[in-house]
Formats: structure tokens, C-alpha cells, sequence
């Protein structure tokens, strides 16, 4: 049987990302407020003629002065030179053990003197960093959902950072971006290298302590009886939540998945880990849907490719539709870790990576896309 005519037509219906939905709903707010704000100054502007009187100036300049982005308390600032003493400050990460292949979950608010003293040097440090277009953060498809930081004063307003970190040309690099009430008060923010500028190694430091612990769940690798090699995938959050796809095993088999709101006890699959193991369940208890055993040898240089892939490489990423759902391939390296390979859909995602650019290709000689 050819893969091509029974795997394709599943392939082309699979996989939304939540972390592109969410970054394009953080675009889209962004990009409203500018709007908006750019029509109010020319409209202001325009209304103002070399033969208006004084007073008539005056008054559209007390006009202008009046608009939310002339208050001071909402344009950027700079956290570093505020007493944040008063201030509720929280942070999560999520840690994974690749010898335990356990993941734990460490949620808590901040509250030692010396904890508060090395966010506050933190956010210095990266506040003397030269700010970048928060679209760049965007740009890069990478994991930002392990690790957080808020901040919030006794007034309410709360200062949010997330962190997207990935290796380009082989060095460690970072996007760190702060955002506030509806995007009005970000900041963004690209590191090279140093562990003094990463938000994910100041929370583990502070963050990840067994008091903390909201979560920990431990997957037994040893017990997996099937030797996945590729995996595609579709989700969307638009017309309710939808995920599905299929599986080809280094055998050439094929199988079907639906982790959708109805199939699967309503709840989504949240992490890299997680979806594997429900996979092997699946491919361990079922029937396969097609075999072609002709595609071994193309699979055994995918696997091979894979091993050697890096998983933190830089992801370009594009917006081109909206509310489309995103299909996605990944290929499983041999101790069951993804490797995201290229997606398309509500935005196209490139790999930078050489070993997954090569995979690509032998996908699409396979007929998958």
C-alpha cells in the first residue's frame, strides 16, 4: 500500500498550536492599540491649521495630553528603578528530569528578601538591554509556556514575563517580554547567551522547590512497546477544542488518534510528554489503519536525523490565516523526545535546523506535508 494516498489526507487535516493562537491574539491586541492610537494623532493633527488661534492650540493640546498613552503610568517604565517592596510577585516553571523522565510543575509567590533582591537585579539587567519590536518574540515558534513571572502592585496592575529561548547558528538566545493591562506596557527585550539573562534559570532557582510543587507526573519510557517515528497533528481552538492525527511507526504502520473534547475526556494535552505516552497507549492497543513496509529504510535515515537534530532551534514563524488550525509534523528521536519538524496553517513554521530541514524532505517524498 503507499503511505502517500492513505497518510496525506489525514496529514492535511491535523494540529493547531495554543502557543500560535495565543501569540497571534497577543499580535492582534498589540496592533489594535497602535492602531488606534495612530489614527487618534494624525485626527488630532489634521485638526490643527497654521490659522487657528492660540487658545484654539491650546485646547487640542490639552486634548492630546488627556489620552490614555500620555499618562505616564501607562507607558513602558522601568520596573528596576521602582521600590517593588510592596509589590505580590509569583512565578512558575516546569522542569523535566530526562533521567527520572518525570516533569514537575512549581508554582509560588516570591517572598524572601534575597529571592526579591535577585528579580529586582534581574530585571535591571535586562532592562539595560536594548528594547527590540515585540513582534520578534512572535516570530519565534518555540515553547514560552514553561515559565513565567508576574508582578503586581497594590493597585492591581500587574507586570507579566514570559521567556522564548532557542539556539541560533549553534549559541543560546532569548526573547524575554513584559506585558501589562492589554499589551500597553510591554517591553521586549533578546539576550545571547548567559544564564544571568534567563528567566527560566532564575525561576528554577527560586521557583522549583518541593513546597512548590503543583504538579508531577513520571513517564516510563521502558514500558513503551512501539517505536514511533513520525507523528502529524492538527489542532484548533475555534469551533471547539479539536485534536487529531496520525502515527507511523518505524514499521511503516499506520494509526489514527482524536484527542478532541469528546474523545478524550475533555482534556488537552499539555505537554510534549503527555502526548507521546497517550500515543503508545494507542498504538499498543489498536490495530493499525495501513502498513507499507516499503518506507523502512527512508524511516531508519529519519530516526537517524532526528537523533541528531537540535530541538532548541530557532523556529521562524509567519502569520497567514486566522482561525485555519495549524498541521504540524514531528519526527520521535530514540528515547521518545519531538522533534518539531515544520507546520503550516494559521502560520507557517520553518525550522532552522539542517537535520529537520532534511527530514522535510523526505517527508514530502513520502507524500506527507
Amino acid at each position: 500500500m503507499n503511505i502517500a494516498k492513505s497518510f496525506i489526507p489525514a496529514a492535511m487535516t491535523l494540529f493547531a498550536a495554543m502557543l500560535l493562537l495565543s501569540a497571534c491574539s497577543a499580535r492582534s491586541e498589540t496592533s489594535v492599540t497602535e492602531s488606534v492610537t495612530d489614527t487618534e494623532s494624525v485626527t488630532e493633527t489634521e485638526s490643527i491649521t497654521e490659522t487657528e488661534t492660540s487658545a484654539e492650540t491650546e485646547e487640542v493640546t490639552e486634548s492630546v495630553s488627556e489620552t490614555e498613552w500620555q499618562d505616564p503610568a501607562l507607558l513602558p517604565v522601568k520596573l528596576s528603578e521602582r521600590d517593588i517592596s510592596g509589590y505580590t510577585v509569583s512565578g512558575f516553571v516546569s522542569v523535566y528530569d530526562e533521567e527520572t523522565n518525570t516533569r514537575t510543575m512549581y508554582v509560588g509567590d516570591i517572598t524572601d528578601e534575597e529571592d526579591i533582591l535577585a528579580v529586582k537585579e534581574f530585571i535591571a539587567l535586562t532592562e539595560a538591554l536594548s528594547a527590540v519590536d515585540a513582534e520578534k518574540f512572535y516570530d519565534v515558534n518555540v515553547s514560552c509556556d514553561d515559565v513565567y513571572l508576574t508582578l503586581t502592585d497594590e493597585a492591581g496592575n500587574r507586570y507579566a514575563y514570559k521567556e522564548a529561548r532557542f539556539t541560533e547558528n549553534g549559541a543560546s538566545a532569548s526573547y524575554l517580554i513584559r506585558n501589562s493591562g492589554y499589551g500597553k506596557d510591554t517591553l521586549c527585550v533578546r539576550s545571547e547567551g548567559g544564564e544571568e539573562y534567563s528567566l527560566y534559570s532564575l525561576m528554577e532557582r527560586l521557583i522549583a522547590k518541593e513546597e512548590n510543587v503543583s504538579e508531577r507526573e513520571e513517564y516510563d519510557v521502558s514500558d513503551y512497546t512501539v517505536d514511533i517515528a513520525l507523528i502529524t497533528e492538527y489542532r484548533n481552538w475555534a469551533w471547539g477544542y479539536q485534536h487529531s492525527g496520525k502515527v507511523i511507526d518505524m514499521s511503516g504502520n499506520v494509526y489514527s488518534y482524536d484527542f478532541g473534547a469528546e474523545n478524550y475526556n475533555g482534556e488537552e494535552i499539555d505537554s510534549d510528554e503527555k502526548f507521546v505516552s497517550a500515543l503508545m497507549e494507542i498504538c499498543s492497543e489498536g490495530e493499525p489503519d495501513a502498513s507499507d513496509s516499503s518506507v523502512k529504510d527512508t524511516l531508519k535515515k529519519i530516526r537517524e536525523l532526528a537523533d541528531g537534530a537540535d530541538r532548541k532551534a530557532k523556529m521562524l514563524s509567519e502569520s497567514a490565516a486566522c482561525d485555519a488550525g495549524q498541521h504540524t509534523i514531528y519526527a520521535v528521536t530514540s528515547d521518545y523526545k519531538l522533534v518539531t519538524i515544520c507546520s503550516d496553517g494559521d502560520s507557517i513554521i520553518t525550522s532552522t535546523d539542517e537535520n529537520a530541514l532534511e527530514i522535510q524532505r523526505f517527508c514530502g517524498e513520502m507524500g506527507i506535508h
